[in-house]
C-alpha cells in the first residue's frame, strides 16, 4: 500500500494566498472613498454646528464677533475639519442684521470627496453643494 501524505500543495496555497490578497485590495480601494463622503458628512455636520452657534450668538444684544464670541479661540480643536484661520476672519465680519452670508473653509487636513472646497453659513441656511 502506498503512504499518501495529507495537506495542502505549495500551488494551492500559493493560489489562496493571491485570492486573498485581491479581495483585501478590492475592500481596501472601496473603502477609500466611503471614508472621503464620511469625512464630507463631518464637515457639513460640523459646520451645521457653527450656524446654529452663530444664530444664538447673533440672538445676544449685542453680538460682537472681536468682543470674543465665536472667533479663533471658540474654533480651537477643529482645525482637522475646518481651515479655523480662514473660518476666524470670516466670522468676525458676519452681519447678524443683514444675514450676511460667512464661506466656513474645509481644512487641506481632511481627506473629503473632490470638489469639497467648504461651505456658506447664514442665519437662515447652511450649503454644502459640492460636498
Amino acid at each position: 500500500m502506498k503512504n499518501f501524505k495529507k495537506g495542502f500543495t505549495l500551488i494551492e496555497l500559493l493560489i489562496v494566498i493571491a485570492i486573498i490578497g485581491i479581495l483585501a485590495g478590492i475592500i481596501l480601494v472601496s473603502t477609500s472613498s466611503a471614508r472621503s463622503k464620511a469625512n464630507g458628512a463631518k464637515f457639513k455636520s460640523y459646520v451645521a454646528s457653527m450656524k446654529a452657534g452663530l444664530v444664538m450668538a447673533c440672538a445676544e444684544t449685542p453680538f460682537d464677533p472681536a468682543a470674543g464670541k465665536l472667533d479663533a479661540a471658540s474654533l480651537a480643536g477643529a482645525t482637522d475639519i475646518i481651515d479655523d484661520a480662514t473660518a476666524a476672519t470670516n466670522i468676525a465680519g458676519f452681519d447678524c442684521a443683514a444675514d450676511t452670508a460667512v464661506a466656513i473653509p474645509v481644512s487641506a487636513a481632511l481627506d473629503v470627496p473632490t470638489g469639497c472646497t467648504g461651505a456658506t453659513v447664514n442665519q437662515s441656511s447652511m450649503a454644502a453643494p459640492s460636498c
